[in-house]
This record gives C-alpha cells, structure tokens and sequence, in this order.
C-alpha cells in the first residue's frame, strides 16, 4: 500500500503541472468559466500530492492562481 501512495504521488507532479497549465491556457483564451474550473480541482490535486510533491510547483500554481484572480466576474 505504501508503495502505491509513493506512485501516485510521483504521478500526481506531472498531472497537477499540466492542470495548471491548462488552467493558464484558459486564462489566456478568456475563458473565465474553465480557468476557474480548472483552477479549482487543481487546488484539490495539489492538496492530494501532498506538500512536497507542491512545492515543486509553487510558482506555476502561484501564476495560475494570480491569473484566475485578474478574471472578471463572468457576466450575470
């Protein structure tokens, strides 16, 4: 089971990198509704990784965050 935990985590890395650039991709493309989405599970997976496997990606997860900050409200 331990081994198992290992592996997902060291999966878990690429798989949060690419949510968070899809996520910036989105921002990019102005869509507000998928970059929040998107922004939103990435935070779960990060929590799911566990803190060392984030740190790794403290600063594409910061940029992605700021990003998805600077959004306007979508339009009600």
């Amino acid at each position: 089971m331990d081994g198992c935990s290992c592996q997902l985590q060291g999966l878990g890395v690429p798989v949060e990198e690419q949510h968070l650039e899809l996520t910036l991709a989105a921002v990019e493309a102005g869509d507000v509704e998928l970059a929040r989405a998107t922004m939103a599970h990435g935070r779960l997976l990060l929590d799911t990784i566990g803190k060392e496997p984030a740190k790794a990606l403290s600063r594409l997860s910061t940029r992605a965050k700021w990003a998805v900050a600077g959004l306007r409200p979508p339009d009600t």
